[in-house]
């Protein structure tokens, strides 16, 4: 699954788990302070918590891709190159389309705030301050709704001067820093947009606010009746802005009961820490079994009972938790991996379309050494996820890998890489790995050459001076004579580097040749050069 979408579901099962906490168990007390801290806090919690993965044990069997002993395949045609390092490179254009989305949307998001914010700040400014109590008032002629922002209170003239509730209301607002809470909550509004939940968990922290200033506006002395007429007779009033506080803010039903309503009790502050085990339990619940779920669905059911051979495949471990792997004609998977390749046919309609890749398949090995439910689990096109698929069906027998002692079945994700052959050169060069024997180098390995090229090697200055350092990815052929040619860029790091690196390896003295099938042939290899400071 894309991992924003889950991402998205995990955001909202939080969200959606926290308000129901919050309104079976804090709405109708009076801590409303405390309730503020809390609501933000857990707010921004359902935002992070879907990054920490709580992975529980799984009870079902566990994919691992099979390990590849060699270096990926390259060639030396960009379609090859493309198709030999698919998977360190691929374009997940799903996960982009996904978060192209996510960010218009935040973008929108923000930008609708930015706008209220633009039109608050200019009416805030528009009027000339008076000072009250340390508080910044902007008397306003018209009739306005009234309403407050960080140090700033904004009011009708008229109200200021008959209704001294309202501005005790107002500066109540203030004194709590209640519109903080409201540009720490428009951090998520805009990166949750996606979430309607938080939307109307807005609207409740804005409640919150308003029952606190209520309460504190009345503790002032002021007559609780009077006051309640005076939010009945505001209440048809609309609210201008939506990152401010004001007086006639709407539910008023609510906020007039919650006047009325008697002090709930200290103790009560304890069953607040049930949200703990709440959302611990919200975090297990999404997090279990999180990487068996992701390979189930990459592999889309990787292991299907067949009526004949059930039981086994129903017990089937992977590969790497065998004791004893399954062996094959005496060897390991590269055994295999070389069979499977000698037997494979391009077939012909695929190589006049140029089709090639990486056809990702699944495998059982059964304990009795029967290779069965062979599936494919990453295609390129049916015509190669056909043959790959026959080839592997026709093994021979394996011998099975054991558990405990005893034969199980073992599960393998195995990959057949088909290339387009180039019909232009009379001898085609060969992956490394495919060669019976390697190509030699002062009479050691590819290692010899590794430690060659660090020696020759020459940083650089421009791009020591600008600390530029990395991994600059080649490929080279050595042909059949021992010469080294055909070097290119695969991953490069800097124009400079990349020259100096292609340039040393260039350089190369001659190898001795690979051969396969008792003849000197040109194999390709994957070679990367460090730069570090």
């Amino acid at each position: 699954m894309n991992g924003l979408i889950l991402y998205i579901i995990k955001s909202t099962l939080y969200t959606a788990v926290f308000q129901s906490f919050y309104l079976l168990v804090m709405r109708k007390t009076t801590f409303f302070r405390l309730n503020r801290v809390v609501f933000i806090t857990g707010t921004f919690l359902c935002m992070f918590l879907p990054f920490i993965n709580i992975e529980m044990p799984a009870e079902t069997m566990t994919v691992t891709p099979m390990e590849m002993i060699e270096a990926a395949i390259i060639s030396d045609s960009p379609a090859e190159t493309t198709a030999a390092i698919e998977h360190e490179v691929q374009t997940n254009w799903t996960g982009l389309v996904m978060f192209s989305i996510f960010l218009v949307g935040a973008v929108i998001s923000l930008c609708v705030t930015t706008i209220s914010y633009i039109r608050m700040s200019r009416m805030i400014r528009s009027v000339r301050p008076v000072e009250v109590n340390g508080t910044e008032v902007r008397i306003v002629d018209a009739e306005i709704p009234s309403f407050s922002w960080g140090r700033h209170i904004v009011i009708g003239r008229k109200d200021m001067e008959e209704n001294p509730s309202i501005m005790t209301h107002e500066q109540m607002h203030v004194r709590c820093r209640h519109s903080f809470d409201l540009m720490a909550y428009t951090i998520v509004t805009t990166l949750q947009w996606f979430n309607p939940l938080v939307w109307i968990s807005r609207t409740e922290l804005k409640m919150l606010h308003e029952y606190e200033a209520d309460e504190l506006t009345i503790s002032k002395g002021i007559d609780a009746t009077q006051y309640q007429l005076l939010l009945v007779k505001k209440a048809v009033g609309a609210k201008r802005f939506q990152l401010a506080n004001g007086f006639n803010h709407s539910k008023l039903k609510n906020r007039i009961t919650m006047m009325h309503r008697n002090k709930t009790n200290k103790w009560m502050r304890l069953a607040y820490l049930l949200c703990i085990p709440v959302l611990i339990g919200a975090m297990c619940c999404c997090g279990q079994n999180t990487e068996n779920e992701r390979i189930a669905e990459e592999a889309q059911t990787l292991v299907q009972p067949i009526s004949d051979v059930q039981p086994e495949i129903t017990e089937a471990i992977s590969f790497h938790l065998a004791d004893v792997r399954p062996t094959f004609q005496g060897g390991d998977e590269n055994n295999f991996s070389k069979w499977v390749n000698s037997n494979l046919t391009y077939p012909a309609e695929a190589e006049e379309k140029g089709v090639q890749g990486r056809v990702t398949l699944s495998f059982t090995v059964t304990s009795t050494g029967k290779v069965c439910d062979v599936k494919v689990i990453r295609g390129v096109d049916p015509l190669l996820d056909n043959e790959a698929v026959r080839v592997v069906e026709m093994s021979p027998d394996w011998t099975p890998g054991m558990k405990d002692g005893k034969t199980v079945a073992v599960t393998y994700v195995f990959p057949v890489i088909f290339l387009q052959r180039d019909t232009d050169k009379k001898t085609e060069a060969v992956p490394f790995q495919f060669a019976d024997t390697k190509p030699g180098f002062n009479g050691g390995d590819a290692n010899e050459f590794n430690k060659w090229v660090a020696q020759q090697v020459v940083y650089p200055e421009n791009c020591k001076k600008e600390g530029i350092a990395g991994r600059v990815t080649l490929s080279f052929i050595v042909n059949e004579t021992g010469k080294v040619s055909d070097v290119k860029v695969l991953r490069g790091v800097h124009e400079d580097l990349d020259k100096e690196a292609v340039r040393v390896v260039s350089s190369s003295p001659d190898w001795t040749p690979g051969q396969k099938d008792g003849k000197a042939v040109p194999v390709k290899y994957t070679f990367p050069v460090i730069f570090s400071l």
